[in-house]
């Protein structure tokens, strides 16, 4: 399979908020963006989530 090159970025603001840990909660509009892009034919998951940073299991999850 050839790469196009073309792995969408979210424009906005990703996380919500950070607690005192260093855990992010993102705002519902990316979770939903992010699970939409995920489900096009052809996409890499790992390269969608490293793309947009975050973890490849949080996407698979």
């Amino acid at each position: 399979m050839q790469d196009s090159g073309h792995i969408p970025i979210w424009p906005g603001e990703r996380v919500e908020s950070t607690n005192a840990r260093g855990r992010h909660r993102y705002h519902a509009a990316f979770k939903a963006w992010i699970v939409e892009q995920a489900q096009q034919p052809g996409m890499s998951l790992a390269d969608l989530a490293m793309r947009n940073q975050i973890n490849a299991n949080q996407l698979r999850r």
